[in-house]
């Protein structure tokens, strides 16, 4: 798998993740650990511009919901 598949296999799983999570099937710290997961799956770096969250700095995680509050 190049890159170029590897970032989209990633953005492609994040997509449907953020999905369940929007539909409450999970909370914002599991889509957290499920990034940590799918980049370590697809070969990304922690540290990648491509990631949904920051994961190398858990202060400055900024999660990608569209839920107010």
């Amino acid at each position: 798998m190049n890159k170029a598949e590897a970032i989209i296999g990633y953005q492609t799983a994040m997509t449907a993740f953020k999905q369940l999570r929007n539909k409450g099937g999970i909370t914002d710290n599991d889509l957290v650990e499920i990034s940590r997961l799918m980049a370590t799956k697809y070969g990304l770096s922690n540290r990648s511009l491509y990631l949904e969250s920051n994961l190398l700095y858990a202060k400055e995680r900024v999660s990608n919901s569209t839920k107010k509050g």
